[in-house]
């Protein structure tokens, strides 16, 4: 039996202490759909295998599972051991992979260790199991060892959260700042060029003080940093993209792929008329992504996992936008203030635009500090745990690698389901809802320039400051005369124009076009919130969903939301 088990035993081995596979008459329990010779060229060759790929590389070939070995687990069936023989040479596989200073001493212990199933062979099926499960977890520490200590997974985390979570505010600050004029144009018609370059610069800006604000963080700027040799990835790395279709579309074709009702399907009036009017503009489909994530931090971060980030970020930056561009609404009525024979008049548009600003404040606070925050820290508390529990040598039953990305890929999950992404009708009503306050904020930008507040209120400053000057360069008594005299004109001249200002906004918000359009504005908004509160009130009963009732609470604390819409 020695004798006949020797060829199983040497690819057994190989297997378990260096990740490769020898089987030319494809007699061993794994399976290679890739050499790995082949591996080995595509990685010089500057190729970047992703993590699916990775778990895809290698299978289970159930036929050749050696048989005897099923009780040594307590197992009534094959699937421990093979997953457990196809979990450790992975590991060692990914490891041969890296580029590390690391990865020499990881192979030279392992060069050292005598332990060899050859002899424990002939000691029974027991103390080859034990063999396999000390590779198990050697392979599993070591992995885990490179990609925390040399590959910074925890760093890399915390930029995904910056900036893919949009956790960096003075990033998001800056980039609308300068890109927000760009990304309202149509999708054809944005300069990816221009975008890239102000994008580039935000990341420049923001990370520059990053060693204050995320001390972990903390790296040598004049030095290039290659991320495939080790360390977190750079943020200098962030490239913007762009979608071809809309959140919405991309759930629906999510859906229809998982045996829901495809998009070809007849549509309702209010799909229909929110999702065929206009084409995209820039700000609707823009997300960010990181073109080439080096080997191993890939297998964490596949391409599965980035879709799921750009899923989050563009429903987060589309939200946090239209709630931007309505507290720059409510600066503009910043302006109106003087006008107090106005008040009662203006009165529908302030409350409009404070309801609409009350539910958007509200539900990016909810997704960022009731539903990202909490789940974030629950991942990074758990992943330290488990690395924590790798790193003893002592522990038999420490994490792997698996169980780390199956705590990332449950955040990502329930991250998705609480910020409404897996609710197709509530995501839809949403994106009515935000349409239309993206609307009323146009519309009351128009109005401002009409009125010409914004270029009476600079011409008004710009004389204060010629006032200001003209005092701290002469300060004798003519010349505060003079000033007296210039300040006494200043003041008739604004008397004036204050009296021009209060009958041209006066003749606007007089007008039945102005009165119909806010009305117009005020019953779509009450409509669709309507409608929203009652999916969400509906979904937090029926289906259980704890996250959709907090969010019922908060956008509704005092009942007063649910009594002006007559909900």
């Amino acid at each position: 039996i020695e004798l006949a088990s020797a060829p199983y035993i040497e690819m057994l081995l190989q297997w378990l202490k260096c990740g490769s596979v020898d089987d030319p008459f494809n007699e061993f329990v794994v399976m290679s759909d890739s050499s790995i010779d082949m591996v080995e060229k595509l990685r010089k060759s500057g190729y970047v295998m992703d993590g699916d790929e990775w778990n895809s590389m290698f299978t289970i070939n159930e036929e050749n599972v050696v048989q005897h070995l099923i009780s040594s687990f307590g197992s009534s069936s094959s699937e421990e051991l093979s997953q457990l023989v196809l979990q450790t040479g992975k590991y060692w596989n990914a490891v041969r992979q890296c580029q590390s200073s690391l990865v020499k001493e990881i192979r030279e212990e392992e060069e050292d260790d005598d332990s060899s199933p050859r002899s424990q062979l002939n000691s029974g099926s027991m103390a080859l199991a034990q063999f396999i499960r000390r590779a198990n977890q050697r392979s599993s520490a070591s992995l885990i060892q490179l990609m925390v200590q040399d590959f910074k997974l925890m760093d890399t985390l915390n930029t995904f959260k910056r900036y893919f979570l949009l956790y960096q505010g003075d990033f998001f600050v800056h980039f609308l700042d300068a890109a927000e004029d760009e990304l309202l144009q149509e999708l054809s018609d944005v300069s990816r060029g221009r975008v890239q370059n102000w994008l580039s610069l935000s990341v420049q800006l923001t990370d520059a003080d990053q060693d204050e604000t995320w001390p972990g963080l903390k790296r040598d700027k004049d030095v290039h940093h290659d991320a495939s040799m080790g360390g977190p990835l750079s943020p200098d790395g962030i490239r913007c993209e762009f979608a071809l279709q809309s959140v919405v579309d991309h759930l629906d074709e999510i859906h229809a792929a998982g045996g829901g009702i495809g998009t070809s399907n007849a549509r309702t009036p209010s799909r229909q008329g929110y999702e065929a009017t206009k084409g995209l503009i820039g700000v609707e489909a823009f997300m960010l992504d990181f073109p080439v994530v080096p080997f191993p931090t890939s297998l964490v971060f596949s391409k599965r996992v980035m879709k799921s980030y750009q899923l989050i970020f563009r429903h987060l930056f589309f939200a946090k936008h239209v709630e931007r561009r309505l507290v720059g609404i409510w600066l503009d009525h910043q302006l109106l203030r003087e006008f107090g024979s106005l008040r009662a008049a203006l009165g529908p548009t302030y409350c409009l635009r404070q309801r609409m600003l009350h539910f958007l404040q509200n539900l990016v606070y909810f997704m960022m500090f009731e539903v990202i925050q909490p789940n974030w820290l629950k991942m990074e508390t758990t992943i330290s745990a488990f690395v924590a529990e790798a790193c003893e040598q002592e522990n038999k039953q420490s994490k792997t690698l698996d169980d780390i990305l199956d705590v990332h890929n449950e955040f990502l999950r329930s991250t998705l389901k609480q910020c409404l992404l897996t609710n197709r009708d509530l995501i839809r009503t949403l994106t009515k809802l935000m349409t239309t306050c993206l609307l009323f904020s146009d519309q009351m930008k128009r109005f401002i320039e009409k009125t010409g507040l914004d270029e009476d209120k600079a011409a008004i400053a710009t004389c204060r400051r010629r006032n200001q000057r003209s005092f701290e360069e002469d300060d004798s008594p003519r010349r505060r005369k003079s000033l007296r005299s210039s300040l006494k004109a200043s003041k008739k001249q604004r008397d004036e124009r204050l009296a021009q200002q209060t009958n041209r906004v006066e003749r606007e918000v007089s007008s039945d076009s102005y009165r119909r359009m806010i009305a117009r504005f005020g019953d779509v908004f009450n409509s669709n919130l309507k409608e929203f509160m009652d999916q969400l009130v509906s979904d937090s009963i029926n289906k259980d969903h704890m996250h959709l009732a907090n969010l019922c609470t908060r956008l509704d604390y005092n009942g007063y939301l649910s009594r002006s819409i007559q909900y």
